[in-house]
């Protein structure tokens, strides 16, 4: 999530054809984030600026879908520890409950919660450092599914 060669495994591990060509994090309030999702029917661009960084428990950041560069949601992702496994909260505040019935019928939450589901291989095998310095996702635990939030509960 803060990583580049990590959010280029997350967000690339969907399916055959998926990758992320273009990761870019400046990892500071304030600093910029682009991603490029490349898919099989053509690719999705996102970008945002981080809000708030307080590892290892809680990220926010602002995210712009590049075809609606006037549309700026807010997502708040929360790292807690339950019985020696991570869970990870991610709430996202829309502008209006349109946008958040444009995304919810566009099959990106279908989409973040595949991702999530398909990094836990990863993160099981993941050998690097059991904290990973700087980034608040903690490695080589079992992993709580993504539980997400809209302005009706």
């Amino acid at each position: 999530m803060t990583k580049p060669e990590h959010v280029k495994h997350w967000w690339g591990c969907l399916a055959e054809g998926y990758s992320v060509p273009v990761c870019e994090i400046d990892l500071r309030p304030g600093g910029a984030w682009r991603f490029v999702n490349r898919h099989p029917k053509g690719e999705a661009a996102f970008h945002g600026e981080y809000r708030e960084i307080a590892p290892p428990s809680r990220l926010v950041f602002t995210e712009i879908f590049e075809q609606f560069p006037d549309t700026v949601s807010v997502v708040t992702a929360e790292f807690s520890e339950e019985g020696g496994k991570t869970r990870l909260t991610t709430t996202v505040h829309y502008p209006s409950l349109e946008v958040r019935d444009m995304v919810m019928a566009s099959g990106m939450a279908k989409g973040a919660a595949s991702a999530t589901i398909a990094l836990r291989p990863w993160l099981r095998n993941y050998s690097g450092p059991s904290e990973l310095p700087g980034d608040p996702v903690v490695s080589r635990v079992p992993w709580i599914p993504l539980r997400r939030s809209t302005p009706n509960g």
